[in-house]
């Protein structure tokens, strides 16, 4: 049995391989980063973009929350 003191001994869920680490964060940052490119384009085509962006926050964030709820 583990004691509590020591803290988990299962090393099971830590990855232990650099390669693996990279190759789980790495997608992760490529994708937030095109998020992040995709709104700066969004931005130059719309008409009024100081009043659509904060309304298309505003709605994002309503939607997923429905959804994740």
């Amino acid at each position: 049995m583990n004691d509590p003191q020591k803290g988990s001994e299962d090393k099971r869920l830590v990855p232990s391989n650099f390669a693996l680490i990279v190759s789980v964060i790495l997608p992760i940052i490529i994708f937030q980063f095109v998020g992040f490119e995709l709104q700066n384009g969004a931005g130059e085509e719309m008409h009024n973009p100081q009043r659509d962006v904060p309304r298309a926050i505003i709605r994002s964030g309503f939607t997923a929350a429905v959804f994740y709820v």
